[in-house]
């Protein structure tokens, strides 16, 4: 065994024996040296593009099945749900209503996974849900949203101009 086998043998049993340790200086290391690690990490991005890019893609391509459960599963849990439409407030029975609908509940017709994707319509103002339906009829309903606020604001100017010609009169 040369110099060099002998020095990478010993710090993997070092490592191995006070590997809590050592994970628990890097973690505050990171947290002190937070703009250096970023600065870091950008540079060997930089410097490495295609390398990484190479082994995402070989990562990918191997673990495809798996990826492909995950993204499907993402919004199977409540709690992954929530996280995503955290901006909407849900109450009971929605979630169940998102998972169990099969149909947009405006066309009625079937989901599938590039035209007709699933969508909450939900208020803008009061965040609450209104309807699962597909993306085709939420990007209606939000253009009929626009114009029925862009209205009512013209409306309510008209009256207000009207009443302060009249106060004025």
């Amino acid at each position: 065994m040369d110099i060099k086998e002998r020095k990478k043998l010993t710090a993997q049993k070092y490592y191995q024996n006070n590997k809590e340790k050592i994970i628990e200086k890097v973690k505050i290391y990171s947290q002190k040296n937070k703009d250096k690690k970023r600065e870091y990490d950008k540079k060997y991005v930089a410097k490495n593009k295609e390398e990484i890019y190479k082994k995402n893609k070989v990562y990918y391509y191997e673990n495809k099945d798996i990826i492909n459960k995950k993204k499907r599963d993402c919004y199977s849990t409540e709690k992954s749900f929530n996280t995503r439409y955290k901006h909407i407030t849900l109450l009971d029975g929605d979630f169940d209503r998102y998972n169990n609908s099969q149909n947009c509940e405006i066309c009625n017709k079937k989901y599938t996974k590039i035209t007709n994707v699933k969508c909450l319509d939900h208020c803008h103002h009061c965040n609450y849900l209104r309807n699962v339906c597909c993306s085709k009829c939420n990007i209606k309903l939000g253009v009929v949203d626009r114009i029925k606020n862009i209205l009512h604001l013209e409306f309510y100017r008209y009256i207000i101009y009207n009443n302060i010609i009249k106060f004025y009169e």
